[in-house]
C-alpha cells in the first residue's frame, strides 16, 4: 500500500512538473507513458471507488486543461463527438436495461470518468 501511494506521488509530481515546463500537450507523452507501463492492479482504494493510475492521469490532465489559460482561437471542434454521445447513450441504455442495477451503474460511472 506504501509503495502504491509512492508510485502515485511520483506520478503526480512528475505530470505537474511536466505540465508546468512545457504545458498540457507536452505533457501528454509522459501522461501516455505512466498509462501504459502501471498495471491496473495498482489500485488504491479511497472508500467508494478505487484509485487508479490512469484515473490519476486523467484527473490531472482534465484539471489541468481546464486550468490552462490558453488563447482562443476560434471554436475548437471534437474528433468524433457524435461517436462519443453514442457511446455514452449506448452504455447507459445497456445499465438501465442490465438484471443488476447497482454494479452496472458503477462500472457506467467508471466508464463515463475514465
Amino acid at each position: 500500500m506504501i509503495l502504491v501511494a509512492c508510485v502515485y506521488l511520483f506520478v503526480l509530481i512528475a505530470l505537474l512538473s511536466t505540465i508546468s515546463r512545457r504545458g498540457v500537450e507536452g505533457a501528454l507523452p509522459l501522461a501516455v507513458c505512466f498509462i501504459i507501463i502501471f498495471p491496473l492492479e495498482a489500485q488504491l482504494p479511497l472508500g467508494f471507488f478505487t484509485l487508479t493510475v490512469q484515473r490519476l492521469v486523467t484527473l490531472v490532465l482534465l484539471a489541468a486543461a481546464f486550468m490552462s489559460n490558453r488563447s482562443s482561437e476560434g471554436i475548437k471542434v471534437l474528433p468524433l463527438k457524435s461517436g462519443i454521445i453514442f457511446v455514452g447513450l449506448w452504455w447507459t441504455l445497456s445499465t438501465v436495461n442490465s438484471i443488476d442495477f447497482l454494479p452496472s451503474a458503477k462500472s457506467l460511472l467508471s466508464l463515463l470518468l475514465d
